[in-house]
This record gives C-alpha cells, structure tokens and sequence, in this order.
C-alpha cells in the first residue's frame, strides 16, 4: 500500500533506514494518515492509545517507536512510559511487587511492515531507551511466538537483560461461519446447550430470557450499573481482574460508543441482569473484553447461552472473527476455530537494579512453573483452582 511521506528531523538519506521516537501528541497526530493506513489491532488504534492518557494517571509519556525509509514510515512500534509495579507471584499469591519505571509496549503494538529488519530496528530502540535510564524494564505485554518482534525481542538483548522466562499460552480465535447452520456444524451442541439453558431460565426463574444491547454514550450508566451488579460478586473481583466500575473503564467504554465500536449485551431473567458481555467491533472483528454471570443461575449456564446467542447474530451480521482476548478458558477453546502461541517479554535494564527485578522475576516465575506441573502431575490443579476462584467470588460477595 503507498503510504503518505511524512518528515521526520533529520533524516538520513532517502535510502536509510533509521528509527525516531515520537514522545509527544503533536509528533503523533503528524503520522496520524500513515497509522490509521495500516491494519492492526483494536488495542493499538490511534485514537485509543491517545484516549489511555485521558484516564490512566500512571501514564507518563508516550513512546512510539518509528522505523523510517528515508522520510517515509514503514512500521511502529506503540509503547507509553509509566510508572507501575511488577508483579512477582506464584500462582495467585504476591510475593512482591516492586515499584518500578516501565516502558509498556501495547498490545498489537506493531503495525506496518514486520520484516525482520525493521523488528529489529525496533527493538533496538527499545535497548536503546532503556540505556538511558528512562525505564528499569520494558515489557512486551503480549507478542505472538511466531512473529519477527518475539524473535527480536527475546534474543536481541543480553544474558543480563534478556527474559529468560519466556511463557506462552493459547490465544483462542473464531474465524465466525457464514451461517448460523455452518456455526452448528461447527459446534453441533450450541443449538442443544442454548435450547436446554434457555428452558432451564424459564423453569427455575419463571421467565425468558431476554437481552439488551447497549452502544451509545447515553446507555452507559445502564450498561455499567446493570454490569457491576453481576460483576461484584464474580471470582475475577475477587482476584482484582475483570470489570469494575472505574473511571479508566468508563472512559474507554465512552470513546469506544462515540466511535460507534461499543458492543455490550446484558442478558436478564425478570428484568434482573444475569450475564453480560462487553467488546468493540472494530475493522470488522469483534473484541471481547468482559464476560460474567452471576453464580446463583449456574445451574443454566447464562454467560455460555448468551455467547450462543450473540455468535449465531454474528454470522448473520456477517461480522468476520470474535477475538476472545488474552488469557484463556473453556468457552474459549470450545467456541473458537483458530489459535495461535503469544505470551509476554520483558527486556531488563542492564544495572544493578535492573538484574535484581529480572532474579526476582525468573525466582518466581519458575517456582510458579515447577509447583503447578507437580500440582498437575498429581492431579489437583485444576480442584485448587476451582477452590480458590470459589473463595475469592465468597470474598466479592462479602
């Protein structure tokens, strides 16, 4: 695709290949035609990287890393400088979570060319800031184990610096069937399993069930009333993840609406909320960033049948994939079609300082691998997680 010229300092000549930060909204907003040009990720789209700094007082500056070809941009790197905390844990315990100055490289962050050069380049840059100590660490949040960027990142830095505790787990996909009877050959038991929990609503409560979609700016306070209520007694609250009513979130779910991406579905039984699902349609993909249901209507199996549902909407709205986002789970290896290997990289200053947090982490990190294959081996991982995911929803209701 011809890509629009845009200048860039003092660049070399017009052959040179060569990477400039972009630390401010002005130099950013410069390369706006050339970013929006390039496909990529919901999570490194312009306008909601920009939003991040409107609602995240941690946030202290950007940090777009950008590989030119003499004066034209050919790839991007999007990252923010903040202060944070690295958290050091096995399993679901905090051991210790040092302050820390971090160079957070979003998620989907590259967009442009991902040649193994300009990879490279990038994650030059990348060393680069860390040597003048504007970071202790520079965390990749999430990088497929296929790409050119995992690749560069995972072997560019050196034995002090470099992650030596690389973890990857699935990412699931659904590359969404253009038919509702293509989806049912693909699953045969989601027509089934949404009959039998439908009915089983309609028996237990004395209603059917009956969902609300919710896209604009002025159905937020429903939406995120009607959320929290479910939400607050899930085991993801407990454990401090999944949806919470905050300002950061209410901020991306407002820009979200105004770009006309927001998605939410709130499905109810009497008029009372029992499970929701909150994601962006964006390029064409829909984005899933909250699920949940409320225990007391486990027994039918609310957040599955919602999926169901809103999957077999899909197809006829001819949406292209549902992206089940990072981390993974059940429905998502049952509902989805496609996976792929990503995991996140951290790169460590090379320092005193920087050679601790990297100890600490592989520490850690490797006593959380070695206890849970022994867990496994024996057979009570996964009776241990379910206890434990049982208490912390016990510790949200109260």
């Amino acid at each position: 695709m011809e890509q629009p010229a845009v200048q860039g300092g003092d660049s070399p000549a017009a052959s040179a290949r060569h990477v400039r930060v972009l630390r401010t909204q002005s130099e950013i907003e410069a390369i706006r035609p050339v970013w929006e040009a390039w496909p990529g990720h919901r999570d490194s789209d312009i306008d909601v990287y920009l939003s991040l700094f409107k609602c995240d007082p941690d946030l202290v500056a950007p940090h777009v890393a950008v590989v030119y070809e003499g004066d034209r941009p050919d790839a991007i790197l999007v990252g923010s400088l903040s202060k944070t905390r690295l958290p050091l844990r096995v399993g679901y315990l905090r051991v210790l979570e040092p302050a820390i100055r971090a160079l957070n490289l979003h998620y989907g962050g590259q967009r442009g060319s991902d040649s193994e050069e300009n990879s490279q380049l990038l994650v030059g840059s990348v060393l680069d800031t860390l040597r003048r100590n504007e970071a202790d660490v520079a965390v990749f949040q999430a990088v497929r184990e296929d790409s050119s960027l995992y690749r560069a990142a995972s072997q560019l830095p050196g034995i002090l610096s470099r992650d030596h505790c690389l973890v990857v787990k699935p990412h699931r996909n659904l590359r969404v069937p253009d038919s509702v009877s293509a989806f049912h050959k693909l699953r045969p038991r989601a027509r089934g399993d949404r009959n039998r929990y439908g009915n089983r609503l309609k028996a237990d409560f004395g209603s059917e069930a009956r969902i609300d979609t919710f896209t604009r700016v002025d159905q937020l306070d429903r939406l995120v009333q009607d959320v929290e209520q479910i939400a607050r007694s899930t085991y993801q609250r407990g454990l401090g993840v999944g949806f919470s009513d905050t300002p950061r979130v209410r901020q991306l779910l407002a820009d979200a609406a105004e770009k006309g991406w927001l998605r939410g579905y709130v499905m109810y039984v009497a008029d009372i909320p029992c499970a929701f699902l909150i994601g962006s349609l964006y390029q064409n993909r829909m984005y899933l960033d909250f699920v949940g249901y409320d225990s007391k209507y486990s027994r039918c199996s609310p957040g599955q049948l919602l999926l169901i549902r809103k999957i077999e909407d899909f197809c006829t709205e001819k949406i292209e994939e549902v992206n089940f986002g990072i981390g993974d789970a059940w429905y998502k290896e049952y509902f989805s079609n496609e996976t792929w290997q990503e995991g996140p990289v951290h790169i460590f200053r090379s320092s005193l300082r920087g050679s601790l947090l990297n100890a600490g982490r592989t520490i850690t990190t490797v006593t959380d691998k070695t206890f849970k294959h022994l867990l496994q081996k024996a057979g009570l991982l996964a009776n241990l997680k379910k206890a434990w995911r049982r208490h912390a929803a016990e510790g949200a209701a109260q």
